[in-house]
This record gives C-alpha cells, sequence and structure tokens, in this order.
C-alpha cells in the first residue's frame, strides 16, 4: 500500500533573472571599458614636444594656447 513514497520537497532556490545577469555583466563591460579608455592617455608628437608653462596660480592648463608650426606654417 505504500508504494508511492512522497520524496521530501526542496525549496527552489532564489536564482536571479537570466536577463539580471547579462545586465550586470554588461554593465561591468561597459565600466571596464570607460575606466580604461579615460586612463589611456598618449602624447602626439615625443620626438618634439611643445612644452609651455604660465605663471604659477594662472590655471595655465584650463586656458587655448595657440601656438604656430612653424614646419607647415599653420596654427594648431
Amino acid at each position: 500500500a505504500d508504494d508511492k513514497l512522497e520524496k521530501p520537497t526542496e525549496k527552489p532556490r532564489n536564482k536571479a533573472p537570466e536577463s539580471v545577469c547579462v545586465s550586470m555583466a554588461t554593465g561591468v563591460c561597459m565600466l571596464l571599458v570607460v575606466g580604461i579608455s579615460v586612463c589611456a592617455a598618449f602624447n602626439l608628437d615625443t620626438s618634439f614636444p611643445l612644452l609651455k608653462m604660465g605663471e604659477r596660480g594662472s590655471l595655465f592648463g584650463f586656458s587655448v594656447a595657440l601656438h604656430q608650426d612653424l614646419k607647415t606654417e599653420s596654427y594648431l
């Protein structure tokens, strides 16, 4: 009479939906791409760099510097 034994029922584990996992993975990848691109700086002319200095406290780096390129006679 007891040939049908009831198996103990297991509670389903709380699993995040796949869309949440994909969204998180996409977010992490985007963060890495943006973080790396922001940190990747380079100098265009490493052979003959043009160094410009301003007076201390003048915030020279925030101003636009106009200089003449002597080889091509053009303004940058």
